[in-house]
């Protein structure tokens, strides 16, 4: 909507070749590795009671802990 902009860019072919190089090489270098950022929040997660690998509120974790606790060590599935 502003007027003073009307799509694409006119560039030099220096600054073309400049950008394109920029990107190729950020692209190169992308780095996909698994990296904790935050150890305080981790150790938070990690705390955290969990039900099949989700966050679970502890009233829910204590209930299927004790439906758990009556099976024969099944897991949560039941065979009928």
């Amino acid at each position: 909507n502003n007027p003073s902009f009307n799509g694409a860019v006119k560039l030099s072919a220096e600054e073309r070749r400049t950008k394109i190089h920029r990107y190729i090489n950020k692209r190169n270098h992308r780095n996909f590795a698994k990296r904790i950022k935050y150890a305080c929040r981790k150790a938070l997660a990690d705390s955290r009671p969990r039900v099949r690998g989700r966050f679970a509120k502890n009233d829910e974790f204590e209930r299927i802990e004790c439906d758990t606790d009556d099976d024969d060590g099944g897991g949560t599935h039941r065979a009928e």
